[in-house]
């Protein structure tokens, strides 16, 4: 776990950046892909996005509420 909170905050920042920037992937090549690759990419994409904060995300929240969101 990550004790320093302004680590954890940077760590934070990070990973919903990548999560932004998969998400903005998804968009853009949505129009030049069939659907059975876009359902393969989206699969994918939000299984990394899915266990990412399982595994991060949610666990530095848990150890610093302060930096959770307020949405």
């Amino acid at each position: 776990m990550i004790e320093n909170q302004k680590m954890a905050g940077e760590i934070l920042q990070t990973m919903l950046s990548i999560h932004d920037r998969m998400e903005e992937l998804v968009l853009r090549i949505e129009p030049r892909v069939s659907s059975e690759e876009l359902i393969f990419l989206r699969r994918g994409i939000g299984h990394v996005i899915y266990e990412s904060f399982e595994k991060v995300v949610e666990p530095i929240y848990k150890r610093h509420p302060s930096l959770r969101p307020a949405e």
